[in-house]
């Protein structure tokens, strides 16, 4: 199955998909993997089977980004990016963990233009999940605004205040419609 701690490109039977994982999780992360024994009920199962298309290593690092979203402890240090057509449940994936964390707990910012998230953003406060719904990253620049969030600490700037720097929980989930508004 899919390891989540080694390099490999994921493959859709010939097809190479254009993702490489480069994360390198510490020794101490081994226990928070998902060694695919473990009860789910059979519904999920079957989403997430949809939305991985069937590819277990796809379906593996999903269940274990989403292992890591929902349990205490540390925050996955990647995000998970979801690439595929209008209604495939991408949005109904955040809306189950809305449920699961509490809406008070997660952002959804629809990131078209990252110009407008790139200041102000105490949306991103205290938050377990960040879902950029929508997502374009035209330039190294919009890479640069995604990427702050994975870090454990994140400078956030709140209105009529000086920008200050805090503790990062949240888990980010990124979703396009498109492979062309990736970059």
């Amino acid at each position: 199955g899919y390891n989540p701690n080694t390099l490999e490109l994921i493959h859709k039977g010939e097809e190479v998909l254009p993702t490489l994982n480069m994360y390198n999780a510490p020794e101490w992360r081994a226990r928070y993997v998902f060694d695919g024994d473990a009860k789910l009920p059979e519904v999920y199962k079957k989403f997430f089977t949809y939305l991985t298309d069937n590819i277990e290593q796809s379906y593996l690092y999903l269940i274990n980004f989403l292992a890591a979203t929902v349990q205490p402890g540390p925050k996955p240090l990647t995000y998970l990016t979801m690439l595929s057509g209008q209604g495939t449940g991408k949005g109904t994936l955040f809306d189950i963990l809305e449920l699961l964390l509490g809406s008070e707990n997660v952002s959804q910012v629809t990131a078209s233009n990252l110009d407008n998230i790139s200041r102000f953003n105490s949306w991103a406060l205290n938050k377990k999940l960040i879902f950029f719904d929508e997502l374009t990253i035209r330039n190294v620049e919009d890479e640069s605004i995604i990427k702050q969030y994975v870090n454990n600490k994140i400078d956030i700037e709140i209105k009529q205040k000086s920008i200050a720097t805090y503790d990062n929980y949240a888990s980010i989930m990124c979703a396009s419609n498109s492979l062309a508004n990736m970059r």
